[in-house]
């Protein structure tokens, strides 16, 4: 009993993984494939410079991280996966949930997506080689669980959420998706305050995602299960970024989901 609490510690873990990456360093390795080597590398940089945040130039104001936390994050990156772990208390997770949402965001933006799956459990204290029962857990829940562009939670964090009270505190961050499923809600949560230049997203961000999420719905006509990651992910960004709810002038839905039957109806009348 006393090996086990030399090599292990109670923390939360994620596991992420970069969709389509294969697909990306095919890209990457032809000859007009120079942008495509650069998204892969920006993207790989944004996750690997997490411990940075406070000095990222794509900082909010509403993500400062304290310290402690940063003392407490750590951040592995190996190819087209990523390890973070913090400590267990309420605060920490919260600072780890906001973080993940806007690098979810910010490489959403870049035209990279992400799926991953998050835990609570035993991990090695090792914090350059992570391995134990919630990494293999965090994975699994990621392979299983996530399906689409999203971070699911793990039965037994959803359980830790419940007991400690968390669930409804955490309602901006995370919610239960149409599939039972809980998951982090990025979008849901960066537009609860409009999109603005000092919010986690910005209007140009906001376009160059509405730009991604339009080409490649245009372009994946060959691939049933790609698009319908891309269908739902478009579906979840026009849901919150309606100008009807963010309150802006500028339309940041995607062309297949930027009229409702209200909009319809609507334009039907003013005709």
């Amino acid at each position: 009993m006393n090996g086990l609490y030399e090599v292990f510690e109670e923390r939360i873990v994620l596991f992420v993984d970069i969709l389509g990456f294969s697909e990306l360093v095919a890209r990457a390795s032809l000859p007009d494939g120079g942008e495509f080597a650069k998204k892969i590398q920006r993207s790989l940089n944004v996750t690997e410079n997490m411990k940075l945040y406070n000095s990222d130039k794509h900082q909010s104001k509403r993500m400062k991280l304290t310290e402690e936390v940063l003392r407490s994050i750590n951040v592995v990156v190996f190819s087209d996966s990523i390890v973070v772990t913090i400590e267990t208390e309420k605060e920490q997770f919260e600072s780890l949930m906001k973080l993940i949402c806007s690098r979810y965001l910010l490489m959403l933006s870049m035209g990279v997506l992400i799926r991953g799956g998050v835990t609570i459990g035993k991990i090695s204290k090792d914090k350059n080689t992570p391995w134990g029962p919630a990494f293999n857990e965090a994975y699994k829940t990621e392979i299983s669980l996530a399906q689409f562009p999203r971070v699911v939670f793990a039965k037994k964090l959803v359980k830790h959420m419940r007991t400690n009270g968390w669930l409804p505190e955490f309602e901006q961050l995370c919610s239960r998706d149409d599939d039972g499923v809980y998951s982090l809600t990025p979008i849901k949560w960066a537009t609860e305050k409009g999109i603005a230049d000092e919010n986690v997203l910005t209007p140009s961000m906001a376009l160059n995602i509405k730009s991604f999420l339009d080409t490649e719905y245009e372009r994946i006509v060959d691939n049933p299960a790609v698009f319908k990651k891309i269908k739902w992910i478009c579906s979840k960004w026009d849901k919150y970024v309606d100008p009807k709810k963010v309150g802006e002038d500028t339309e940041y839905r995607t062309e297949h989901g930027k009229y409702d039957l209200v909009d319809i109806f609507t334009n039907a009348l003013d005709f």
